[in-house]
């Protein structure tokens, strides 16, 4: 079987007609289907089987199979399928058409498959279920070599003999190799014809010259009796195949006479059925494009109604604004007309203003004025007061400098307070830089860890070709020699 072109419509996650075109795909011999978990991959094998078999591998019969298999948002299901099959390459095509009841969405019509051979370019109808007739594979048999499901192919490995042997039988014609029944049946033949003359030959007395003469004249007697008696039988034969014949068109002729009875008492309904086609074809011919019209302009008009009635109501909204903006408009006209009065009032009420604060600033430039007067007069007093304590402080200096020691006594002392502070900074450095190389001590001591560690490795694994383990020794001692430096 070669795929010629497949067409879905309504089925699964395909919602709008989609065509694939298996001609340009088998050219090289190999093609795929590629796409992410949902997008439809299987659909298209899911589709081949149905067609073919009326058959699925993922949904039966009870699992509401028309339902979940019709797209959900369509309401009718197509699947149109063109392949060739066998040496001849004589094209079949297999069809599948469902629709959803307009009244039940989630009831659909039982599906109508259909299958047909291409004859002379004409689609000629087959039987729906003549598939398996044509392939030579039964569906169970066409899921197991042909389309393997996901997680199936296990199934096909682990079959048992006898539906192995079936299977293997009917994929590669094999049934012309069993000869085991063929030859038993033979044998069986042979064995009851051998012991039928056997016993033929039993009831034979012994055999001479004069009996066989004797049974050759009867025979020859027997022989033209036979002969007469068989012209006879063909005589009557043909009497008999003429009488037979006369009986059938009797009878066919009684069966028609019958049928057309029937027929002629249904007449008038079948005129009258007649006249109802003719009207409906005549009302469908002059009628339908004004019916459709009609529907439109009923749609326009109720299109134009819903905007009227929108129209409507902005309007009515505009009107209510405008009648609360000609009421603020009327406010604000009669403020407009007053303003000359009320500029007036706002450069006497200015005036008032500026009077106020001007009074305002004058008593707070009294106030501070008597601030001054009363900060002078205190200021007065401290002057009094500080230049007597400064004649005291005079005396009291004169005093301190009679009774002061060496001065060379207390330059040594200012020298000492200041060595001792340099000293006592110079030490917190110090004390820094200790902690500063001890921490980077223990950095080059864990260094130092994860070197000879990395040497060790390299030792034992083998990796160290060019180095001899006392060149490494003696790396690793220059190594703490230079750790010990940087300690000191």
């Amino acid at each position: 079987m070669i795929p010629v072109r497949l067409t879905l419509k309504g089925l699964y996650s395909y919602q709008q007609e989609q065509a694939v075109d298996f001609t340009r795909l088998i050219a090289s011999h190999l093609f795929g289907i590629f796409g992410t978990v949902g997008s439809g991959k299987s659909t298209i094998l899911e589709a081949l089987s149905f067609a073919l078999y009326g058959e699925t591998e993922r949904l039966n019969q009870r699992d509401n199979r028309n339902y979940n298999m019709m797209n959900l948002k369509s309401n009718e299901l197509f699947i149109d399928f063109i392949c060739r099959i066998g040496n001849d390459n004589a094209e079949y095509r297999f069809t599948v058409t469902g629709t959803r009841n307009r009244n039940h969405f989630e009831r659909i019509n039982t599906f109508d498959r259909n299958a047909y051979r291409k004859v002379n370019g004409d689609w000629q109808p087959l039987e729906a279920n003549t598939a398996e007739k044509i392939i030579g594979l039964s569906y169970e048999n066409f899921r197991r070599t042909i389309i393997i499901p996901q997680g199936k192919f296990q199934e096909f490995l682990q079959l048992g003999s006898s539906e192995r042997t079936k299977m293997l039988k009917e994929l590669f014609n094999l049934e012309k190799y069993e000869l085991y029944y063929k030859v038993v049946a033979i044998e069986k033949k042979n064995s009851e014809r051998i012991q039928n003359i056997e016993g033929q030959l039993l009831q034979l007395d012994e055999a001479n010259p004069e009996k066989i003469e004797a049974e050759e004249e009867t025979l020859k007697t027997l022989e033209a009796e036979a002969l007469l008696l068989n012209k006879d039988f063909q005589k009557k034969q043909k009497t008999e195949l003429e009488l037979q014949k006369l009986k059938e068109l009797f009878e066919k002729t009684a069966a028609q006479k019958s049928e057309l009875e029937k027929l002629e008492s249904k007449e008038q309904s079948y005129q009258k059925l007649e006249l109802k086609i003719n009207e409906y074809e005549y009302c469908l011919l002059n009628f339908k494009d004004l019916l459709a019209r009609r529907r439109e302009e009923v749609k326009r008009v109720e299109i134009s109604e819903s905007e009227l009635k929108s129209h409507r109501e902005q309007l009515h909204l505009i009107k209510s604004n405008l009648e609360s903006e000609e009421k603020s408009f009327q406010k604000l006209k009669q403020e407009f007309d007053n303003r000359e009065i009320l500029k007036q009032q706002s450069e006497e009420l200015q005036k008032t203003a500026r009077v106020k604060t001007l009074e305002k600033g004058v008593k707070q430039l009294r106030e501070q004025i008597n601030e001054n007067d009363t900060a002078f007069q205190s200021s007065n007093s401290l002057i009094k007061e500080l230049q007597g304590k400064h004649k005291k402080l005079t005396f009291t200096l004169k005093e301190k400098k009679r009774s002061m020691p060496d001065f060379n006594v207390l330059t040594a002392v200012g020298g000492w307070f200041a060595n001792r502070g340099q000293i006592l900074t110079t030490l917190d450095k110090l004390k820094r830089e200790g902690e500063r190389i001890a921490a980077e001590l223990k950095q080059l001591e864990s260094q130092k860890n994860q070197v000879i560690s990395k040497e060790l490795i390299a030792l034992i694994t083998g990796e160290v070709e060019t180095k001899s383990i006392k060149e490494i020794t003696s790396d690793m001692e220059q190594g703490k020699v230079e750790i010990a430096k940087q300690k000191e």
